[in-house]
């Protein structure tokens, strides 16, 4: 099958926008959003819920932002750098978490909170959410990898100051992972800041390297449909299920960058929009969750037809409210936010995607 076929095409210009990354998010985004889904329920007929390679969005996630820390911050001064990300994360995060602390009070009973686990969760500090597990989860489940993403952009602004970004944090990060698997933290901020996965932001930066200096050879978009497969296959390979998605999710991010490099794109409008309000279907995805869960049980459904509808409610219900929290909240509230905080020049672009083109080799 041709690259035209498959609804590839050639970008025009000297710069664009990385399409395939707000492709990619939107694809970790439903990832994430199926892996909640899936959970088996003491109502819902569930027959995957033993699969869990939707986790694999997280890692796809994690590799993206280290890609774009690269290729968009990398010259920024380090006090902007923390400005812009900041106002990127923290405010759609806070508005989330404290939707979510107000539905559970009055629409699900007295939930399990305290003061001390809200402030902490609002201050990405992280926590264990069950004393007799491994579990560290703030108030807002899917916070916990924005507790991770936190310490990386802080090692990149160190990094900025030392104006090795790139260089500084990739090594801090493979030093601290060692650390962890050396004296195996138990406490949940040495536990998070030392794990495995942060190996994946380094990744990130050095697909970025590659991307802008024309190392990703054409070929190497066969590592799409690999990582595919990886990610797809994830629970029933004889390998770590978790080594093997985080292979996968790399994979992935490789292939389509590598074929986008080489100026071809695929054309899917859905996927891209899905792809800018992915913050907001990842923060808001588990409301959406908890309400579709006092519905689904009265309906007369059973087995397969139930398990299908309900899987169809979820993602229309998810995306269509993620589209509309970024379109009406995420998207003007970081203009507005970036404008009154930022200089002109620094609060033109909204979410930093515009990228130049790479170098053809």
């Amino acid at each position: 099958m041709t690259l035209g076929e498959m609804g590839l095409s050639r970008p025009a210009g000297d710069t664009f926008e990385v399409v395939s990354i707000q492709q990619l998010r939107g694809l970790a985004a439903m990832l994430v959003v199926f892996q909640h889904a899936n959970a088996a329920t003491d109502w819902l007929f569930a027959p995957f819920s033993h699969l869990k390679f939707g986790i694999a969005g997280v890692d796809i996630f994690f590799v993206i932002s280290g890609f774009i820390m690269y290729v968009a911050a990398r010259r920024e001064r380090a006090d902007t750098f923390l400005v812009k990300r900041a106002i990127r994360v923290v405010p759609l995060y806070w508005i989330a978490t404290a939707a979510l602390v107000l539905m559970r009070f009055s629409h699900f009973g007295e939930p399990d909170l305290t003061a001390t686990t809200i402030v902490k969760s609002l201050l990405f500090v992280p926590y264990r959410y069950d004393l007799s597990s491994w579990h560290v989860y703030p108030v807002l489940v899917p916070g916990w990898s924005l507790n991770i993403e936190m310490v990386f952009y802080l090692l990149f602004a160190v990094g900025l100051l030392l104006r090795r970004p790139a260089w500084f944090s990739t090594i801090a990060i493979v030093v601290a992972v060692t650390i962890g698997i050396i004296t195996h933290p138990e406490d949940a901020v040495p536990f998070t800041y030392t794990r495995p996965i942060m190996l994946e932001f380094g990744v990130g930066l050095g697909v970025a390297w590659a991307y802008e200096n024309g190392r990703l050879a054409r070929r190497m978009g066969a590592a799409l449909p690999a990582g595919a497969l990886l990610i797809l296959t994830s629970d029933l390979l004889p390998l770590d299920d978790a080594l093997t998605r985080a292979l996968g999710g790399m994979g992935v991010v490789v292939g389509a960058l590598a074929l986008e490099a080489h100026g071809t794109r695929l054309q899917a409008r859905l996927a891209t929009m899905i792809g800018d309000a992915s913050y907001s279907i990842y923060l808001f995805h588990v409301m959406v969750l908890m309400l579709l869960g006092r519905v689904m049980p009265h309906l007369p459904l059973h087995g397969w037809p139930q398990y299908l509808a309900f899987m169809v409610m979820v993602f229309a219900s998810v995306t269509t409210a993620g589209y509309l929290i970024f379109r009406y909240v995420e998207k003007p509230l970081t203009q507005a936010l970036r404008r009154a905080v930022l200089r002109p020049a620094e609060a033109a672009s909204v979410f930093d995607d515009a990228i130049p083109a790479p170098q053809q080799p």
